[in-house]
């Protein structure tokens, strides 16, 4: 009521590039620490695939404790 703001929502996917991330479960590591490519791109796709109109890429850890 006499607000003209926009409501648009927008899906927002957020993908790590930190190996120290707090949620194990968003590395993108191989088995011995390495970066895995094809998970990244898995992941990256699948996010895109199911709705998200913006991917974060999380390059910086800003996890508590986290070297700045």
């Amino acid at each position: 009521m006499g607000n003209n703001v926009s409501r648009n929502i927008q899906v927002m996917g957020i993908v790590n590039l930190t190996d120290d991330s707090f949620f194990a479960g968003s590395r993108n590591l191989r088995p011995d620490g390495t970066f895995d490519e094809g998970l990244f791109r898995d992941r990256i796709v699948n996010m895109l695939d199911s709705g998200a109109d913006i991917l974060d890429l999380g390059a910086c850890s800003t996890r508590p404790g986290s070297d700045s």
